[in-house]
């Protein structure tokens, strides 16, 4: 809620220390904070991570959510997978699959900070209920049965989908299940989807760079998405492969890196040369998963966000359709050059210098 995001706003403003940054990079998007009241007087860096749990657990309160990030935090256990993790046990627990009985006495409901604490702990040291959930979504949806599968929200073979939400953004969610890692994922980052209200401006001038349109930032349209993930899934390969940050790197605006790697290297490759390296590594991450027995059936997302609209906020109502999305998976294959079963053609493969994985 408004009210949510404004209380969170206020609470990072109050206990920031200063930015931090990876070595080199001149963002600075790490918050380090310092809260010193009871027990979770400490200082610690963060990417942001902390406020999914107020998401995915309904939880307003910044003190409390701050408490449930330490606790993570001393624990080992990554605060993004086990806020995922806690609204899947909550949502359960919601729809009576699961009951105070299975959880150890435990009530597990929404924005019940206390309980969602004590259930963490109990997941770190595999306690009672918590050694099901210990084990991720996927494999205590399946303990748990069909009933608990109906609500594990996981991509790409049983990941946790968190930070994230799909059903209003239609690239992203394409983007998400046509990755390599399920989502969030790389191709995401930055994503014009995700800053089209915010800040329409900049978010229109990246889809007219891609598509030709500005009518193409509209997060709600699914025609174009393809070729704006595509772009985004490149941009983000060649990132990595520079060692350059990418959640500022845009599809737009390549040349920069053009010059920074003909400066680095005093190699001249062009910037189309430099994509077509980041094509050919995206092509061969898809042949090893091929290979892995990965098909057009494992591109998918849950389908709780296509059978159930968002309730409440400002993308309330939003559900992704299911032929539109399946339209979307046809087109992105074909501008990658793959079959409709989703693995390189031949063709592809011969075009990209990779004829030796025929």
């Amino acid at each position: 809620s408004a009210e949510t995001r404004a209380a969170l706003k206020t609470f990072i403003e109050q206990h920031e220390l200063r930015l931090e940054t990876c070595f080199g990079c001149p963002i600075r998007c790490w918050a380090t904070l310092s809260v010193a009241e009871g027990e979770t007087a400490s200082v610690i860096a963060c990417q942001g991570t902390w406020t999914s749990l107020a998401y995915f657990m309904k939880i307003a309160d910044p003190a409390t959510l701050w408490q449930l990030y330490v606790t993570c935090q001393k624990l080992g256990l990554d605060a993004g997978g086990t806020s995922a993790l806690m609204a899947f046990a909550m949502a359960l627990f919601e729809h009576g699959v699961i009951d105070a009985d299975t959880t150890g006495g435990i009530n597990l409901t929404w924005g019940d900070g206390e309980a969602a604490a004590e259930m963490i702990r109990r997941i770190a040291y595999r306690e009672g209920f918590g050694d099901i959930l210990a084990n991720g979504v996927k494999a205590a949806a399946e303990h748990l049965g069909e009933a608990a599968r109906q609500h594990a929200v996981t991509s790409k073979g049983g990941l946790e989908m968190w930070l994230m939400e799909n059903r209003p953004f239609k690239g992203a969610a394409l983007a998400g299940a046509v990755s390599d890692a399920g989502s969030p994922n790389r191709a995401t980052y930055a994503f014009p989807d995700y800053y089209a209200r915010s800040m329409p401006q900049q978010a229109a001038m990246v889809a007219k760079n891609i598509t030709g349109s500005e009518d193409d930032a509209d997060p709600g349209r699914y025609e174009a998405k393809p070729k704006v993930v595509i772009a985004y899934e490149d941009a983000h390969i060649l990132a990595d492969c520079l060692g350059v940050c990418s959640i500022p790197f845009q599809p737009a605006g390549l040349e920069l890196w053009q010059h920074a790697f003909a400066a680095a290297t005093g190699r001249s490759e062009g910037l189309k040369d430099l994509l077509r390296a980041a094509e050919r590594i995206r092509n061969v991450e898809r042949l090893f998963n091929v290979r892995q027995g990965l098909t057009r059936d494992d591109d998918a997302l849950p389908d709780k966000l296509f059978d159930e609209p968002l309730q409440g906020g400002p993308w309330s109502g939003a559900v992704l359709e299911r032929d539109r999305f399946e339209q979307m998976k046809d087109t992105y294959y074909a501008l990658r050059g793959w079959d409709q079963s989703g693995k390189p053609t031949p063709e592809t493969l011969t075009k990209l210098g990779l004829a030796m994985y025929l």
